[in-house]
């Protein structure tokens, strides 16, 4: 066997071992994924048929009135003092 054959041969075979690396990891990637995909699916069905028919465990509390006031603004003023509007738009004394 000339020492060329042997290089070319040396050559494909650095080229196929990162192809098949590749073609590996590819194909547990689909594998690891539809597994995860059965689990979530098999927990979800489990957490919908433990759930059904029970409407108190999903709504504890009624929502609040379309005109109740937003829980995040409730306390401050219904307009913002002289102070807080200079220190908002950047200018101060």
């Amino acid at each position: 066997m000339s020492l060329r054959l042997k290089l070319l041969l040396l050559g494909l075979a650095t080229l196929v071992l990162p192809w098949g690396g590749c073609q590996y990891a590819r194909e547990m990637e689909s594998a690891l994924r539809e597994g995860e995909e059965n689990s979530l699916q098999a927990v979800s069905q489990t957490i919908a048929a433990s759930l059904q028919g029970r409407t108190d465990l999903l709504y504890r509390e009624s929502l609040p009135p379309a005109d109740a006031p937003d829980p995040l603004t409730r306390g401050l003023p219904a307009t913002p003092s002289c102070r807080a509007a200079r220190m908002i738009s950047g200018r101060s004394r």
